[in-house]
């Protein structure tokens, strides 16, 4: 006895099941998708969600540069410090120049040191948040805070507002545990 073979269908005709199956993913891929505001054009454009996801996660890798870039420029009011010194700006031993400064220079000098302290941390808290898949909307969350708090840090340590500061300084450092825990908490 041979089994009835399925009638087979002709070119272009689907099962009302696979339809259906086709219809539920497009439904699952419509709603995976996520509104994204050009520069240009009159509105939203919509994309899937793994695109604007890794868009959000390059927004934690343009903070690890800004981060980077914050301690390169934060050497510019300890530049200017050492230039008002007698003799100026000792090029053949800044460092021994530097020791010497006192005040607004001083603090300058700490502010810069503490950017290049804070920095690896940081550059690491992201780089774990990214590599084990931690929600993206947090990581850059938690990466632009990290940059907005050690922006507003260096004017605070120059011009003495130690309160500020410090507070400032406890924000940077949260950002930076919220980037190491966020694996674990979402």
């Amino acid at each position: 006895m041979q089994q009835d073979e399925p009638a087979e269908k002709q070119d272009g005709q689907t099962s009302g099941e696979e339809q259906e199956l086709t219809a539920d993913r497009h439904e699952r891929s419509l709603s995976s998708l996520r509104p994204v505001w050009p520069d240009f054009g009159p509105g939203p454009i919509l994309l899937p969600a793994e695109i604007y996801y890794n868009r959000l996660m390059t927004t934690s890798v343009i903070c690890i540069f800004a981060a980077f870039l914050l301690n390169m420029l934060s050497k510019g009011p300890v530049a200017l410090a050492m230039s008002r010194q007698p003799g100026g700006y000792d090029n053949k031993d800044p460092r021994a120049q530097q020791a010497c400064l006192a005040g607004w220079g001083r603090r300058a000098v700490a502010a810069h040191l503490n950017g290049f302290e804070a920095f690896p941390a940081f550059a690491a808290a992201v780089l774990v948040a990214m590599v084990t898949g931690a929600d993206p909307v947090w990581t850059s969350r938690l990466a632009v805070a990290f940059v907005i708090a050690r922006t507003l840090y260096l004017p605070l340590y120059i011009f003495d507002l130690d309160f500020l500061r410090s507070a400032v300084w406890t924000v940077g450092l949260a950002a930076t545990c919220g980037l190491f825990l966020l694996p674990v908490l979402f």
